[in-house]
């Protein structure tokens, strides 16, 4: 039987465990995502197929291949269990602060490393490969990092290094994906370049009315608002508080 595919990020704990209770409801889910749509040979590209050794394998007709739902994933040939795999991704996909795999292994049963090891293939995977550009509502904003230097005001950078924000804001004010790209400077030039990269032609652009935008609204859907939501405590984050731990919905 079909069923829906899950977003973890939306999905409460009770929601999990009601969903995945064994390897095999993990096993179908993982079906599911792969082959839900059509199958296609790994290796040959055919779509012909018929029952593999098991009930969750797919066998090739054309090459004889047997796949299973784990095969070119992070599940593949795993020591542990798929549930406690899927147990793992769950907690690190919700849990905003991170999670530590000390943690996970007092809960899981599993050795320290072999948490350790797996969390960082969920966050390699989880990586974003910045090729999907910023879509609806996007707001803009510029910052130096490092604090503040003694002497310097306004926009003088001092020895801090400067960077161009921009992130998606969806519905009730929350916060969606965000890019950052490193500038020399506050120019319409160096303010472009995260335009050009990360955000669709489309969007509905807010920034905080810094005159190095004006020259973009030719090419770019820009408004100017000075005291958005976002800028006031998303610009402190940045200047003063951001750590590699950090989430903007933390903030």
């Amino acid at each position: 039987m079909k069923k829906d595919i899950l977003d973890f990020k939306i999905v409460n704990y009770l929601e999990f465990t009601d969903r995945f209770k064994t390897d095999q409801d993990c096993s179908d889910y993982l079906w599911q995502l792969k082959w839900g749509n059509g199958y296609n040979c790994e290796r040959f590209g055919s779509t012909e197929q018929y029952k593999g050794h098991n009930a969750s394998y797919i066998r090739c007709k054309s090459c004889g291949h047997d796949a299973s739902p784990t095969s070119n994933t992070i599940f593949h040939k795993l020591k542990f269990s798929l549930l406690k795999s899927f147990h793992i991704c769950y907690r690190v996909s919700v849990h905003k602060k991170g999670v530590s795999s000390t943690s996970l292994s007092d809960e899981l049963g599993l050795r320290q490393k072999t948490c350790w090891a797996f969390k960082r293939k969920i966050q390699e995977a989880m990586k974003s490969t910045g090729s999907a550009p910023l879509t609806g509502d996007v707001d803009v904003d510029e910052c130096a990092i490092g604090g503040k230097d003694t002497g310097s005001q306004g926009r003088n950078k001092g020895d801090k290094k400067l960077f161009s924000i921009a992130v998606e804001i969806l519905g009730e004010g929350k916060m969606g994906r965000a890019y950052g790209v490193g500038i020399v400077d506050y120019s319409a030039k160096e303010l472009e370049k995260i335009f050009d990269k990360h955000i669709s032609i489309g969007a509905a652009i807010t920034t905080d009315g810094w005159t190095g935008y004006m020259p973009l609204q030719n090419k770019w859907n820009i408004q100017h608002e000075k005291n958005t939501i976002l800028f006031c405590p998303f610009h402190f984050c940045l200047e003063y508080k951001c750590t590699t731990q950090c989430n903007f919905n933390n903030c």
